[in-house]
């Protein structure tokens, strides 16, 4: 069983009842993290991305896309609006 290092996620306002989303430097802070950690994308629809490393992920210049890339060399684009969790785990990182 793996325990979560670190968990970020989406959040009631009780001031407006918005929720809240992850946002470019929550983002920025687990990709550019010095050692890398690796860590996991979850996004609205239940899909989870795993960054095992800072290269195999990229973003659009306007900073509201994020590009993954897969185990098998496909490229996949996040939407950062669908991104609710961000999630560290202990495991390895890739070599």
């Amino acid at each position: 069983m793996g325990a979560a290092l670190a968990r970020h996620s989406l959040f009631f306002d009780d001031r407006d009842g918005i929720i809240d989303r992850m946002n470019e430097e929550q983002i920025e802070e687990y990709w550019k993290r010095k050692p890398f950690v690796a860590f996991d994308i979850r996004t609205a629809d239940g899909r989870v991305y795993t960054v095992d490393h800072p290269d195999f992920l990229s973003k659009s210049r306007d900073g509201r896309t994020l590009y993954f890339v897969t185990e098998d060399d496909r490229q996949t684009a996040i939407a950062m609006l669908h991104i609710v969790a961000l999630e560290t785990v202990n495991r390895p990182t890739a070599a």
